[in-house]
C-alpha cells in the first residue's frame, strides 16, 4: 500500500482571539474520505491573508531537529523549512515575529535538559536568516525583549504542552 501524503498550506487556528500559524503540517490524504478534503483549500487562510503590519505575530514552528549527544544540530532542514514564512512576516510589516517550539528528539528526554535548550536552534536560525534572533529562557511568565525577531525557550520544558492543557496555551497567547 503506497501512501499519499499532501503538503498543507500554512493554516491558521483561531483560539479565542489569538492567531496561532502551523507552517510545515502534513497532511494523510490517504486516511480522510475524500469529501473531507475537497474545498479544504478554500476555507483554510494562509499567512498570505492575514493583516500583519505593526501586529506582534505567535508562530508555532518545527524545530525539533536532530541533535547529538551534546545538543548541536545534526540537520537544520526544519530550520530552513521555516524561514520563507518568517522572512514574510518580517517583509510585511510584523512589528515582532515570536517563535515557539518543542524540542524533544529523543521523545520523552529529561526535563529542562540542559541539551534541549533552544540556544543552538536560535544560533542557527541567526546565521540562516541573517538577523539576530533574541531567545528568552522560559516561554511563558517573561517579558519580551524589543527585538523583531523572538524564539521563546523549548515548550518541553513544561509538561502542559504534550497534554495540551489550555491554561497553558493561554499563557503562551499573550504573546501573540
Amino acid at each position: 500500500m503506497q501512501w499519499n501524503f499532501k503538503h498543507q498550506k500554512p493554516s491558521i487556528e483561531m483560539v479565542n482571539t489569538t492567531c496561532y500559524l502551523f507552517i510545515d503540517r502534513w497532511f494523510l490524504t490517504h486516511s480522510l474520505p475524500k469529501s473531507s478534503i475537497m474545498g479544504l483549500e478554500e476555507m483554510l487562510k494562509t499567512v498570505n491573508d492575514l493583516d500583519i503590519k505593526d501586529k506582534r505575530v505567535l508562530v508555532r514552528v518545527d524545530f525539533n531537529v536532530p541533535i547529538d549527544e551534546n545538543g548541536e544540530i545534526l540537520d537544520d532542514f526544519r530550520i530552513r523549512s521555516a524561514i520563507p514564512t518568517i522572512q514574510y512576516l518580517i517583509d510585511n510589516g510584523a512589528k515582532q515575529v515570536v517563535l515557539m517550539s518543542h524540542l524533544d528528539p529523543w521523545k520523552n528526554a529529561a526535563e529542562k535538559d540542559p541539551k534541549l535548550k533552544m540556544d543552538n536552534v536560535a544560533a542557527a536560525l541567526s546565521d540562516l536568516i541573517n538577523q539576530d534572533v533574541a531567545k528568552v529562557d522560559d516561554c511563558v511568565d517573561v517579558e519580551l525583549p524589543d527585538s523583531k525577531l523572538v524564539l521563546l525557550e523549548n515548550l518541553r520544558f513544561h509538561k502542559e504542552e504534550k497534554k495540551n492543557d489550555a491554561g497553558f496555551a493561554k499563557r503562551l497567547a499573550k504573546y501573540g
